[in-house]
């Protein structure tokens, strides 16, 4: 009897034991959690400011582009277009603005710009003007 009571007890501390480790893990990724959750709370506002730049920069760039001035050339504002295609990538990738394809339309342009068009240089020897 008293050996099997010794054995219930071991096996009470054993399971105690394993339930003192996990309750310790589950705390730590608990603070871990709060402090992540804390984290994303501090970047909220930055977010809101980047994004709100974002649209911004996206808008005045494509007003730029869309100027009706006549002494804006049909070249010169193609030169605009494909000098302003990396920046328009990064601005999609930064806030998902739309697809720099429309400009290239409204510019003369009648083939879609892909992706991967857009991270490569344009002119080669001419890029850092």
């Amino acid at each position: 009897m008293i050996e099997k009571l010794q054995a219930d007890l071991a096996t009470e501390n054993a399971l105690m034991d394993t339930l003192a480790i996990k309750t310790e893990k589950v705390q730590v990724v608990s603070t871990h959690l709060s402090h992540a959750n804390t984290k994303i709370q501090e970047l909220m506002p930055d977010k809101v400011v980047v994004k709100s730049v974002v649209i911004d920069v996206n808008k005045f760039l494509h007003n730029l582009i869309k100027t009706h001035d006549s002494m804006l050339t049909v070249s010169v504002r193609q030169h605009l277009v494909n000098k302003l295609q990396p920046i328009f990538y990064m601005l999609d990738l930064i806030d998902g603005v739309s697809k720099f394809g429309t400009l290239s339309k409204q510019c003369g342009e009648a083939k879609k710009v892909s992706g991967e068009e857009i991270k490569k240089p344009v002119g080669g020897s001419d890029e850092h003007e």
